[in-house]
């Protein structure tokens, strides 16, 4: 590939081509991951009514005015745009080299979720946006198991804000130091559990960055921390 003066593009041009080549194809797979589930929900709604034939119409009226009900609460909560106000703060659980993470419990729903807080400063200062950017696309658009989950996203002039999924269980590294050593079943379940996470990310071209595994539960495991490959 090579520009009308017939150069080639630098490094960092096809590294912002491709960060946004994946975003469009994200914001495009989202887009038609949300048709997808309000078709599924419609069917739902259909074939309970089916099941259901012989209810008078008072009751499939019923059926069907929470079916809309539903509907319009989540048209709402998705063009809901959300701020740190909308948050109560928990405690602080680390500290990273761009801000920290929290435990924070929605004020609207009452769920407890995982922040992280970056300062954009430093993003741009260590060059690290690109990076940021494919993280949060990946953890909005991946619908995975072994992915923690980003519900939100917002900024304000000082940081940017993710609100994602909160795994209760810890980290591993914490385990390991607890446990200093681990039975020979734990290993095969951690090992089994990281190995079919990880192998989860490179399907999707990214890479798992860092040492952080969280524990979403006793059974359970999840990936954060990722960068495009």
């Amino acid at each position: 590939m090579s520009n009308q003066n017939g150069k080639q593009p630098s490094k960092e041009t096809l590294e912002k081509v491709q960060q946004m080549k994946k975003r469009v194809e994200s914001t495009i797979s989202g887009r038609i991951n949300h048709v997808n589930q309000r078709r599924l929900r419609s069917l739902r709604m259909q074939h309970k009514l089916k099941e259901n034939a012989n209810l008078d119409d008072e009751k499939k009226n019923e059926i069907m005015t929470k079916y809309y009900t539903e509907e319009r609460k989540l048209i709402r909560d998705s063009r809901k745009k959300l701020s740190l106000k909308d948050f109560s703060l928990v405690k602080v659980i680390g500290k990273g080299a761009f801000g920290e993470v929290r435990i924070v419990r929605g004020k609207h729903d009452a769920i407890a979720y995982a922040m992280k807080t970056m300062r954009k400063k430093d993003m741009v200062a260590k060059n690290q946006v690109t990076h940021v950017q494919a993280e949060r696309d990946l953890m909005a658009a991946a619908d995975n198991p072994w992915l923690v989950k980003l519900h939100y996203s917002f900024q304000d002039d000082t940081y940017l804000y993710l609100v994602m999924e909160f795994c209760g269980g810890g980290d591993l590294m914490t385990i390991l130091m607890r446990e200093d050593i681990l039975t020979e079943n734990q290993t095969k379940f951690y090992i089994a559990e990281l190995a079919a996470a990880i192998n989860a990310v490179h399907e999707l071209d990214f890479v798992h960055r860092y040492d952080i595994i969280q524990i979403f539960c006793e059974f359970a495991m999840r990936i954060c921390e990722y960068m495009d490959i």
